[in-house]
Parts: structure tokens; C-alpha cells; sequence
């Protein structure tokens, strides 16, 4: 059994995502290599669970808690693994992923090399929902350095205290967990294995008011951890995902 942890924030309104968050699912659910359980940490204003029911496999886990704000992608993160990850290793995956029958098999096989890895994605030109990978990869698209998740050992995910707390709204504290553990670990980032985004509305986070604070801060602690001038365990010191 392997858990496999997504991020939820939306309203019942919000019909395309839900529907995007469905064909994620139904297409990890096609992979038969090993039975994977799925695990909502919902953070929306409001718990999503009623619309979710449809599409939600037995035995499914679920924590709801009305995210921070600002926004905190990392913070969200690590609330899904404190209350739902049970497994010796996980995925994270955003909501907009559609995964092939053997991605899961392929991530498997990466994983006894490297703890940590991410894959590429492919991301569709235009709006076209399916959970089925091989006819999601037939629409126009752009192969990409990363595809909106990862498999990650779960001693090595504590051992990190998670993703750093200190980035708010979107972006960089992906790839600030990746250069932490890049010091302890032997990680691949990309990898050859591919999932599919899913096309949404744009979002540019340079446009985020936080995107250039956090952008200093990654700079900053990169140089830091490459140069072997800080820990990269000393983080979230009070406390993470609570």
C-alpha cells in the first residue's frame, strides 16, 4: 500500500476543477502494480467532502482544515503528511495530473536508487479533461522540466521537516526541499517518467505579491546549502504542518 497525498483547495463552484481533480484519480486508481490509497488534505473555507464522495475510492483518507492565509503551499503540504501519510513512502501530486497505467510501476523502480525524485510533465495546450493518459498525450502540448509531483521516502520527508514554512503563496519551496535533500540523499529531478497537466487558467507567480521575497530567499538558501553553510534539517523548528 502506498498513499497517495493531493492538496485540495477549491469551492463546490469551481465545476472544472473538480472535474480535473476526478480524471487524476480515476487515473491513478487504472494503475495495477500496487494498490495506492488515496488522501485528501482539504483545505478549503469550507470541507469539500460531499462533492468529492463520486469520484473518492474506498478507504480513501481525508483531513480538512481551512488553510492559512496567505496562502502556504508548503504549509498545506505538510499538513496532508503529519494527518494522512502512513505509508513508507508517498507521492505528492497536484490536482491537475493524469498518470499512465505504469507510472506508478516505473516510479518503483526509480525509487530503490533515489529517495526523492520528480517527473516531467506534459502540459496540454487546451482545455481537454480525460483520465486517460495515451489520449490526454495525442492533444497539443509542450513536454516540461516538471510535472506537478513526486515520490519521496517518508523517514527523509521528516528528517527535512517537511517543506519550509517561510514561502508563502506559490513557489520555490519545491525546489528548496529538493536542494535540502540533494545534501542527505542522491535525488533525480526530473526523471524520464512523464505525467500529463491538465490545462487550466494561467497563473504567473511572478504576479504573486510574495514571488519576489521568496525568490530572494531561495537564492539566498541555495547558495547556503550547496556550500554546505547550513543544515538542511533546520527548518520549521516550532512546529510544521500544525
Amino acid at each position: 500500500m502506498i498513499d497517495f497525498l493531493y492538496i485540495v483547495s477549491l469551492k463546490e463552484s469551481d465545476v472544472d476543477a473538480l472535474e480535473r481533480f476526478r480524471c487524476s484519480v480515476q487515473s491513478v486508481l487504472k494503475n495495477d502494480c500496487l494498490q495506492v490509497r488515496i488522501c485528501v488534505a482539504d483545505i478549503s473555507e469550507k470541507p469539500l467532502l460531499p462533492s468529492l464522495l463520486p469520484f473518492l475510492p474506498e478507504g480513501y483518507g481525508y483531513a480538512h482544515k481551512a488553510g492559512k492565509l496567505p496562502y502556504n503551499r508548503g504549509y498545506n503540504a505538510n499538513f496532508g503528511f503529519k494527518n494522512l501519510v502512513t505509508s513508507t513512502k508517498f507521492f505528492l501530486s497536484d490536482t491537475d495530473i493524469v498518470y499512465g497505467k505504469g507510472h506508478i510501476k516505473q516510479c518503483l523502480d526509480l525509487h530503490y536508487k533515489y529517495p526523492v525524485f520528480a517527473y516531467r510533465g506534459y502540459r496540454m495546450a487546451k482545455k481537454f479533461y480525460s483520465a486517460n493518459y495515451e489520449l490526454c498525450r495525442k492533444q497539443e502540448g509542450t513536454l516540461i522540466r516538471f510535472g506537478g509531483g513526486f515520490l519521496c521516502d517518508s523517514k527523509l520527508f521528516e528528517r527535512l521537516n517537511g517543506f519550509d514554512e517561510e514561502y508563502v503563496g506559490y513557489g520555490a519551496e519545491d525546489s528548496d526541499f529538493f536542494n535540502r535533500a540533494s545534501r542527505l540523499v542522491k535525488i533525480l529531478r526530473p526523471s524520464d517518467v512523464v505525467s500529463v497537466h491538465l490545462w487550466h487558467p494561467p497563473f504567473d507567480p511572478e504576479r504573486d505579491e510574495h514571488w519576489e521575497r521568496n525568490k530572494e530567499r531561495y537564492l539566498r538558501r541555495k547558495k547556503e546549502i550547496m556550500q554546505d553553510r547550513m543544515d538542511p534539517t533546520n527548518i520549521n523548528k516550532h512546529g510544521w504542518g500544525e
